[in-house]
């Protein structure tokens, strides 16, 4: 939960909630008690300008936007961002409501400091502090040197941030000179049509990028295709009647939600033509801006018509909001972290190293993972380092990553099969991460269970054949459906099962399919924690070691050995061997 390239408030925050919850809920309660605290601002800076009604609805916007509870939950930087950008705006207000001259005095004190906090949080907060200083210049032409204390103020907080400034710039060169990087960051944060299009629709509360939130049910957006022309005319309503009522009753607290609605999503286009940096998250404060206009549309207006139809279009709005919220919490997928680190840490008892990659995986494995003995495996220059084990490189290591195109991953495995390991393992956990276990073909890996070799107990389809020797299986061509041979094996509790066998095929296009899949008693799959991974055969006739490994949880009974030929050549298969090894369940 490190790196010398972020802003370290967050971080420092982080530190301080995990000396009271621990590290796997640290970060996260950061951005909880920020997310809530977001509210509280955004309700008593609409209520001082608009009245009561038009904070209350205003917080509410606020505390059924999908955006906002999504990041609230997260353990990073953006909701803390976001408050303390909303306290710089609160600040603003309160300098341009308050008489007292001692008083406005503390107000811009409070602006520098919220400012400088936000800065030092996160980089994308950059994208509304900048439009926020609009607002300040208007106040300087109103009320001319009255709001001299705000304008110092703000050139106090530009002068704080000046230390930063070459940590930030190093950091885009960084980026642009590292092509895994760059590309990484283009995939992610490029300024697309698709991309901008999703967060506007995430702002105002009506979907959103399904790859975000890893959705498995369509959102409003998606779902009520006969809404779409409605709702974005519900939209641009509630932005053209709050933008007038704000303009009418309270014209600075109109600019400050110009600024975070408008002035951010700009900013950050214009940043991303430098170096990419646009997302949902890099523009959260925008939903302040929409909370605010929103929730003029409750305010009291004259004539009551008027009232009247604002109020029903917040209403709206609200419910739009929360269906979409309902829609997150029923099917929307965060990265399944603990459910890999739980994984390598049952594996990690049998004595292999488990070897965490990229950026990212090693602060996961600090918080979910504490007791897991991890080992590194690439130096400084990118290079493989083995683990040693009485003098030689070990027999088998797993690696624990997710699949960003930035860390390289393919170049470490590429590495481990150079120095001859095969991978037998690729198991998936959602958004994606991957555990993999690399073994050489000498290794074994636990108990051997004993395996009919003469294939005579074998459920075999009607190609399958066993000749004049029975120990050889020879599964004809076929590539429509596959001729193939399939056992039982009875395992109890978590297990790590292994495959082992010979295998002949010869030069021939088509898929060869030699996998493990884990059954409860009753028979049903568990495909939600099954792997099945597809051999790397050589195809060159001679005979070839394979091997296939599944991690099966704690209710499999048996695990299915199949083996299938859909090539266009005959498969020859032989000497078949399973090995079995429990596992402690560490996590439930």
């Amino acid at each position: 939960m490190h790196t010398i390239c972020t802003p370290p408030l967050y971080y420092a925050a982080a530190k301080v909630a995990e000396l009271v919850v621990g590290p796997a809920l640290g970060g996260r309660l950061v951005s909880a008690v920020a997310g809530t605290a977001t509210i509280v601002v955004v309700y008593a800076m609409v209520t001082w300008m608009l009245g009561r009604r038009a904070g209350l609805g205003a917080s509410l916007l606020l505390a059924v936007s999908p955006l906002h509870l999504w990041y609230s939950q997260e353990g990073r930087m953006y909701a803390l961002g976001t408050l303390l950008v909303a306290h710089a705006a609160l600040a603003i207000v309160g300098f341009a409501v308050e008489q007292r001259p001692l008083a406005r005095r503390w107000w811009a004190v409070a602006f520098t400091l919220a400012a400088l906090a936000a800065a030092y949080t996160v980089y994308s907060t950059l994208y509304t502090l900048l439009p926020l200083v609009l607002p300040i210049l208007w106040l300087l032409w109103r009320q001319r040197r009255a709001a001299l204390p705000l304008l110092i103020a703000a050139m106090a907080a530009a002068l704080g941030y000046l230390p930063w400034l070459p940590q930030l710039f190093a950091t885009t060169r960084g980026i642009a000179r590292d092509p895994g990087a760059l590309a990484g960051r283009t995939e992610l944060l490029a300024a697309t049509p698709g991309a901008v299009w999703s967060s506007l629709l995430s702002v105002g509360g009506g979907g959103g990028a399904l790859r975000i939130y890893s959705n498995s049910s369509p959102f409003p957006w998606d779902r009520w295709s006969f809404f779409d022309a409605p709702f974005l005319l519900l939209c641009v309503v509630a932005l053209l009647l709050g933008g007038v009522i704000l303009a009418r009753r309270a014209p600075l607290l109109g600019g400050v939600a110009v600024c975070f609605l408008v002035g951010t999503v700009l900013v950050a286009l214009v940043a991303s033509m430098f170096s990419p940096g646009y997302a949902d998250r890099t523009i959260l404060a925008a939903v302040i801006g929409w909370a605010i206009l929103g929730g003029a549309l409750c305010a009291a207006m004259r004539p009551r018509w008027v009232s009247v139809v604002g109020s029903l279009g917040c209403i709206a709005l609200l419910i739009v909001s929360s269906d979409t919220v309902a829609t997150l919490r029923a099917s929307a997928m965060k990265q399944q972290y603990r459910e890999l680190l739980a994984d390598a840490t049952s594996v990690s008892i049998i004595g292999y190293p488990v070897a965490p990659l990229g950026s990212w995986m090693p602060a996961f494995v600090e918080a979910y993972a504490p007791t897991l003995n991890a080992a590194t495996i690439i130096d400084g220059k990118g290079k493989l380092i083995l683990p040693q084990r009485d003098g030689a490189p070990v027999g088998a290591l797993w690696l624990a990553y997710a699949d960003n195109t930035w860390d390289n991953v393919g170049v470490v495995r590429q590495q481990l099969e150079d120095q001859g390991y095969r991978r037998t393992l690729h198991k998936y956990y959602p958004r994606p991460l991957y555990l993999d276990l690399y073994m050489r073909p000498t290794t074994q890996l636990g108990q051997n269970r004993p395996v009919d070799t003469t294939f005579a107990t074998w459920q075999r389809s009607s190609q399958a054949i066993v000749g004049s020797n029975p120990s050889i299986l020879r599964l004809p061509a076929n590539p429509a459906t596959g001729a193939s041979a399939t056992l039982d094996i009875p395992v109890a509790l978590h297990s790590l099962v292994t495959l082992e066998g010979m295998a002949r095929l010869p030069q021939t296009t088509g898929a060869l399919t030699l996998s493990l899949s884990c059954f409860d008693a009753s028979g049903s799959r568990l495909e939600q924690e099954s792997n099945e991974g597809a051999a790397d055969f050589v195809r060159d006739g001679k005979w070839h070691a394979v091997q296939v490994s599944t991690l099966c949880p704690l209710r499999t009974a048996v695990v299915r050995v199949i083996i299938r030929n859909e090539t266009s050549e005959q498969l020859e298969f032989r000497d078949p061997v399973v090995f079995v090894n429990t596992l402690e369940q560490t996590f439930p």
